[in-house]
C-alpha cells in the first residue's frame, strides 16, 4: 500500500505549490472562457497569445507533478529550482504582456489575467527562494 506523505502541504513549500496550482487554475479559466462569448481570450498578438496559453498550460501540468512527487515521498530536486526560475520569469513576461495590451479589452479579463499572472511569477520566485535558502544540496566528485 502507498502511503501518502500529506505533511508535505503543511511546510512553506507545500502552501507555496498549492498557491501555485489555485493561481493558475484560476488563470487557465479566465483564458478559456474570458474573451467574448465566453471564448479563448486573446492576449494581443497571435505570439503572445501562444506564450500566455503554453505558459499557463504546461505549468497546469508541471506543478500538479510536482505535488503528486512530495506527496508520494520525494525530495527537492535541482529541475524543480530550474521550473520555478523559468516559471517565474515566464508568468512576469505574460502579465507584463497582457496588461501592455489591456486597452483592447473592455471587459477587464486581460487585466486580470496580466496581475494574477503578475502574482503567480512573484510566487514561484518566492518558492525558489525559499528552496534555495532551505535546501543543502552535496555533490559528489569522481576522480
Amino acid at each position: 500500500m502507498i502511503k501518502l506523505n500529506t505533511d508535505f502541504l503543511r511546510t512553506v513549500n507545500g502552501i507555496l505549490k498549492i498557491a501555485e496550482f489555485v493561481l493558475i487554475l484560476i488563470l487557465l479559466m479566465i483564458i478559456r472562457f474570458g474573451g467574448a462569448s465566453h471564448h479563448a481570450l486573446s492576449l494581443g498578438s497571435v505570439n503572445d497569445s501562444f506564450l500566455g496559453q503554453g505558459t499557463v498550460v504546461g505549468y497546469a501540468i508541471i506543478v500538479p507533478a510536482i505535488v503528486v512527487t512530495y506527496l508520494l515521498g520525494g525530495n527537492v530536486s535541482i529541475l524543480e529550482m530550474v521550473i520555478n526560475l523559468i516559471g517565474g520569469v515566464l508568468f512576469l513576461v505574460v502579465g507584463g504582456l497582457a496588461i501592455a495590451h489591456n486597452g483592447r479589452i473592455a471587459n477587464g479579463s486581460l487585466f486580470a489575467v496580466g496581475m494574477l499572472s503578475v502574482v503567480t511569477g512573484l510566487v514561484f520566485l518566492a518558492d525558489l527562494g525559499w528552496l534555495v535558502k532551505h535546501t543543502k544540496f552535496s555533490f559528489q566528485t569522481r576522480t
